[in-house]
């Protein structure tokens, strides 16, 4: 459980609101600075707001530059455990949408540094690719069919390890049908399952709420991961 604090270390003033996310509903909270129960997430951000945009927009009218504190009921969930790969504009706006909805989530990037911009919002930060292959869903949003193949298939990609591996791949990199078959081919060989999600639009866009994507799999694995892509837009 975290609370935020304005800068200087004072806390929010008190105006404590709940954010709709996921089809949840927004509730004004009383104001309260105590003990939050550890199935909740507290986060705060100034200005603009970029988490839960059904209600946020409204909440960034009604209390423009101040502090909005909202709860997240990691207990409504998402239990899958999920691995990022690329923090880039696209990733790291995508990833914050997940990390709003109080999701388990570990990134990678090749430039540590712009993945560890996440931490403070609850991202855990790891090393290679392989780190990876403990989650349940990976989501890759890297620059091209190379680095797709080089992060999942590669020497230190996610299914390097012998001992486990994750069920699905999410990948939303722009990649040709010769990368997607061969990563689907290879994912296949574990027992892994890849559904193919393009997107049309940018970091802008993701932050709006309004990024469209499509989908392309098994019909089990879309299903099961239908809820987070669902946090790629309203």
């Amino acid at each position: 459980t975290t609370q935020s604090a304005s800068p200087g270390g004072a806390p929010p003033p008190p105006s404590l609101l709940t954010c709709a996310s996921a089809g949840r509903s927004g509730e004004v909270i009383a104001p309260c600075y105590g003990q939050i129960p550890e199935t909740r997430c507290v986060i705060a951000e100034r200005g603009n707001l970029r988490f839960g945009a059904r209600v946020c927009s409204t909440i960034k009218r009604a209390m423009p530059g101040t502090w909005a504190v909202w709860e997240i009921d990691m207990s409504a969930g998402y239990s899958h455990t999920i691995g990022w790969i690329g923090a880039g504009r696209m990733g790291s706006a995508l990833i914050k949408r997940v990390l709003a909805n109080g999701c388990d989530v570990s990134v990678y990037n090749r430039t540590r540094a712009k993945a560890e911009a996440l931490i403070e919002l609850g991202a855990k930060v790891v090393d290679s690719p392989a780190d990876l292959a403990d989650r349940d869903i990976v989501f890759t949003t890297v620059a091209g069919p190379k680095d797709v193949i080089e992060v999942t298939l590669g020497e230190n990609g996610v299914f390097s390890r012998d001992d486990v591996c994750p069920k699905i791949i999410v990948d939303s990199t722009t990649i040709n049908p010769e990368a997607s078959v061969t990563l689907r081919e290879g994912a296949a060989a574990r027992g892994a399952a890849v559904v193919a999600v393009p997107v049309s639009g940018n970091a802008k866009v993701v932050r709006s709420g309004r990024l469209t994507a499509v989908a392309s799999g098994p019909l089990d694995a879309y299903e099961e991961v239908l809820p987070y892509l669902d946090m790629y837009g309203e």
